[in-house]
């Protein structure tokens, strides 16, 4: 059965489709990666460390929250490891997911006092 046709039956049996979304999403600092990625993928940590081969078919994610800038570091385990793409399909990136603030919660705070 697709997962379109089971968020179908699950919308139609009456519960609440915000209950198929996360609440909060956790930062884990050490990730392990191995295997194929064939969805769109983001996944986030600081530390990704590559337990096997892996083949990305998908675009993937890499990402943390740490602060604005903070590349991650990927890297393998004790024995040499490869990353590859079937097809050259895949796509793997990685970065901060925030953005460099311009500390625009303190220019709204203070444009509101003003006001």
């Amino acid at each position: 059965m697709s997962n379109a046709r089971l968020l179908a039956d699950y919308v139609s049996s009456g519960d609440e489709l915000a209950n198929l979304v996360p609440q909060s999403i956790v930062q884990t600092d050490a990730r392990d990666l191995t295997g194929t990625y064939s969805t769109h993928e983001m996944i986030v940590g600081n530390t990704f460390t590559l337990t096997g081969d892996v083949t990305v078919n998908e675009n993937i994610v890499l990402t943390n929250f740490t602060k604005p800038g903070t590349d991650v570091t990927v890297q393998p385990d004790a024995t040499a490891r490869t990353i590859t793409s079937t097809g050259g399909t895949g796509v793997l990136e990685g970065g901060s997911l925030m953005e460099q603030s311009t500390n625009q919660f303190s220019e709204i705070a203070q444009w509101l006092y003003e006001e």
